[in-house]
């Protein structure tokens, strides 16, 4: 069985990128600021689930 696809807008503890790495194929936006928008809608055309944080616009 595949695990579910994330996108995760921004870097966060590596402890809970660990139990998000466990049960899922996950990406990080690898830098300080988010996603364009643009990047976004295309990261989350091909994601079942994304992690954002509420200061993400």
């Amino acid at each position: 069985m595949t695990k579910p696809r994330v996108f995760i807008t921004r870097i966060i503890a590596q402890e809970a990128l660990d139990k998000i790495a466990q049960v899922t194929e996950m990406e990080v936006w690898p830098e300080e600021l988010p996603p364009p928008y643009e990047v976004l809608r295309e990261k989350a055309r091909d994601a079942e689930g994304l992690v954002t944080l509420l200061s993400d616009r």
